[in-house]
């Protein structure tokens, strides 16, 4: 598996991350990233929208970015949308599952917190976004200020037509959404033996043969605060209950903080530091953070974030994916 670094303007306190690599009906290649950015009512207060970039055959993002959700302004309802999830569907639309912040939870009888809520889109296919669903599913309410804790992760895929997600890894769980407020949910076993950390939500399953679907997933080890993320797989059958029948018992990938310690990246090192952003960006950990692939004949393209102040492609063959499992 090989990583590689999507391009990054060094000049820039604005960069992209935790992206997704998603193909059109034509077999063009699109990066759906998530964009931060300074605020531009308070600079110290960075702000998170979700944009779109060509993929060219160099495996270089070109022309200009467009945006598919769009967030200026913190003291809004909702100042971050991040970890893009998308899907092709066969009408050439597209459905993607997006983590938006702002809204809030009641957790202790006295107090507010920022939670992050799952909205689903469905979008057309030049990327314009269509509709809005907030599944009632877990943790997740009917809107922002209707959570009952963080919502993240949901990898979307679909089954005979309909929309299911898979949630949690261990014990694999996944649930169709029959309406805005219905669901059918399965579980079965889930990775086991993974001794680093708890595997959790990566990228949307792919088909990888007649029977079985391809998902990265992630998890993290920690030493006093700072993590260092892994990446594994697993292949989940095609049909219900969607069992997990194999998966890696170590990492395909582990994040190297090294990677970004150049000058390249040192201004947008310097300004979380000194932002309003949340505690955990002010750490150095070593992230890789898959969310999204797509598959060439046997060769794989997959996008992550890179230790929390940059994105990239994670490459690799059919048979590397078969040699791990």
């Amino acid at each position: 598996m090989n990583l590689s670094f999507l391009p990054h303007d060094p000049e820039s306190l604005a960069f992209d991350s935790n992206c997704a690599v998603i193909d059109d009906v034509h077999g063009n290649l699109h990066v759906v990233a998530r964009h931060i950015s300074p605020c531009s009512v308070n600079t110290t207060k960075p702000v998170s929208s979700i944009r779109r970039m060509a993929l060219g055959a160099d495996l270089k993002t070109h022309g200009n970015a467009e945006f598919l959700l769009h967030c200026d302004n913190r003291s809004a309802l909702l100042y971050h949308h991040e970890d893009p999830r998308i899907i092709r569907k066969p009408d050439g639309g597209y459905i993607m599952s997006v983590c938006s912040w702002g809204g809030q939870y009641f957790d202790d009888g006295v107090n507010f917190h920022t939670a992050g809520h799952q909205v689903v889109y469905t979008l057309s296919p030049t990327f314009k976004i269509e509709s809005e669903m907030h599944p009632v599913y877990g943790y997740n309410g009917v809107h922002h200020f209707a959570n009952l804790a963080h919502e993240k992760n949901w990898l979307p895929f679909l089954y005979q037509g309909e929309l299911y997600f898979t949630y949690q890894v261990t014990p694999h769980r996944a649930f169709h959404i029959v309406d805005e407020y219905s669901t059918i949910e399965y579980v079965t076993d889930g990775v086991a033996d993974w001794e680093y950390g708890w595997p959790s939500g990566g990228t949307a399953p792919v088909a990888f043969d007649d029977r079985t679907s391809l998902v990265l997933f992630h998890s993290f080890t920690q030493e006093d605060v700072i993590r260092t993320y892994h990446v594994g797989a697993y292949l989940m059958e095609n049909e219900p209950p969607f069992r997990i029948v194999r998966y890696t018992k170590k990492p395909l990938l582990t994040a190297n903080r090294e990677q970004t310690s150049s000058s390249k990246f040192h201004r947008q090192s310097q300004y979380f530091l000194g932002s309003t952003a949340p505690s955990s960006h002010k750490h150095h950990h070593a992230v890789v953070f898959p969310c999204g692939k797509v598959r060439q004949k046997d060769n794989w393209i997959a996008g992550c974030g890179i230790n929390d102040i940059t994105s990239g492609l994670l490459t690799f063959t059919t048979k590397e994916i078969e040699d791990a499992l």
